[in-house]
């Protein structure tokens, strides 16, 4: 191929493709899967007592993983031993509640629970002006709460500062996300922290982002709530301790696409791909504000000197992942591609240029 007439190859494929992949994105649906992933997971919660004494009437409650439309199915849930009874509550959690009647100093108790889940890596393609009006069909999730205190004033005022003018409603939910993964700083604090002070004070943790997200949507009218969960890679043989996968993000309400996830932390490290992406890397457990996937209350100790620990664990025991949407894979393609593209092109024009100084110095000394 001439020198001349690669450039021009290069260009045409360079713009054939951008237009091949605009015309994809002009046919996206609402919503688009791209892969499903398929796993198994143990997650164990292990109560021990150091002693020296004995700890009686010990209660455990334990979030099992639950089904959170549109992208998290539960495929089967196993539990040992079989706990004293299940309950749901009114956000939709199931949980199991265990009584450990007697813990001797030395022994501990395990609950172990083995679960097979399927997640959709998912694009939900909110276009501005596309999200329809609120009919009250989520009015409760603009009410405020002790942690998402959406009526506090520094909260009200910084919900009226982050309105889009346009008065599009993602264009609003956009500006709160980017103020939680801009001006909230990341750190963990002991407790839960209500909104307005991490607003106030500018620092916490995942769950303080979740929060603020929810309390300034729900300040905006957007009705919003708290998810916790599971946020990690899920590397399969890999036991985790819960401070190294336990999380907590957010979901807001759109008419017309339902409930989109929205995960500040994590956005600032990939902004664009944790609003309004579900994928699997997260793993719901619990909706709601406070609402946490595993507690262990109050015990007696009838020496009064024993020492209750309580320790959650989660392994993921496989993975597979099946690609759904031959659509994405150009566009990935098409984006993995072009770097490549501009450095063959860049090569290219550097050999032009070192075999035209050639060419030039081989006629210098035939000059002369």
């Amino acid at each position: 191929m001439s020198g001349r007439l690669w450039p021009l190859v290069a260009a045409a494929l360079l713009v054939g493709s951008s237009l091949a992949v605009f015309a994809l994105a002009l046919n996206e649906g609402k919503s688009d899967t791209y892969s499903v992933t398929t796993m198994a997971v143990r997650y164990e919660v292990v109560v021990t007592n150091a002693g020296p004494g004995d700890a009686e009437s010990i209660p455990l409650t334990v979030a099992l993983v639950r089904d959170s439309l549109p992208n998290q199915r539960v495929l089967s849930t196993d539990i040992w031993p079989t706990p004293l009874r299940t309950y749901n509550d009114t956000m939709g959690n199931t949980f199991a509640v265990f009584l450990i009647e007697r813990l001797l100093a030395g022994q501990r108790f395990t609950a172990t629970f083995n679960a097979t889940v399927e997640l959709r890596n998912m694009d939900i393609n909110i276009r501005p002006g596309t999200g329809g009006t609120y009919g009250g069909e989520e009015d409760a999730f603009l009410q405020p709460n002790a942690i998402a205190d959406s009526t506090h004033p520094s909260v009200v005022a910084k919900a009226r500062e982050l309105q889009a003018a346009s008065g599009d409603v993602y264009e609003t939910v956009w500006n709160i996300y980017n103020f939680a993964v801009d001006k909230v700083v990341y750190q963990q604090l002991p407790g839960e922290w209500p909104a307005s002070w991490v607003i106030e004070h500018g620092e916490g943790g995942s769950a303080e982002l979740g929060n603020v997200f929810v309390a300034l949507a729900r300040a905006s009218g957007i009705p919003a709530r708290r998810v916790s969960g599971w946020g990690t890679d899920f590397n399969t043989s890999e036991p985790l301790t819960v401070n190294r996968f336990a999380h907590g993000w957010a979901e807001f309400y759109m008419p017309g696409y339902g409930w989109v996830p929205a995960d500040p932390t994590w956005g600032k490290v990939h902004r664009f791909d944790n609003l309004a992406r579900p994928d699997d890397h997260h793993v719901v457990m619990t909706k709601g504000e406070g609402i946490h996937f595993f507690d262990r209350g109050a015990y007696t100790s009838p020496s009064g000197d024993a020492s209750v620990s309580t320790d959650y664990r989660l392994t993921t025991l496989s993975r597979s992942t099946v690609t759904v949407s031959l659509e994405h894979g150009i566009v990935l393609a098409f984006l993995y591609g072009l770097p490549f593209l501009f450095a063959a092109v860049a090569a290219h024009k550097v050999w032009l240029v070192r075999r035209e100084a050639g060419r030039q110095g081989r006629e210098d000394v035939d000059g002369g």
